[in-house]
């Protein structure tokens, strides 16, 4: 993808997806961006989403770590398209 490659891991004895931010990318800003992310993936727990495992933002390349999906998303996709129904609708109260 455009922010970095997804390979496979094992943590604790489990396959899991590992997130590498692209060298080329790496910016104060984007390492702000990533940290963000990170903050909001720890604090997300729903049944459609990736189970965020953990995630590292030192000297070296960011990783984030994820549960790993039997298939990608555009797999997913290609399989079975996605209708209205399957979409969870999200209330804004202003």
């Amino acid at each position: 993808g455009a922010w970095g490659e997804v390979v496979l891991g094992r943590f604790r004895g489990s396959k899991v997806a590992v997130k590498k931010i692209h060298e080329s990318i790496l910016s104060n800003y984007n390492r702000r961006l990533f940290e963000r992310e990170m903050k909001i993936a720890s604090r997300c727990r729903h049944p459609c989403l990736l189970q965020f495992i953990g995630a590292t933002n030192d000297e070296g390349s960011p990783l984030l770590v994820t549960e790993l999906m039997e298939k990608s998303l555009r797999a997913l996709i290609d399989q079975r398209s996605l209708l209205r129904t399957n979409i969870p609708v999200i209330y804004s109260w202003i």
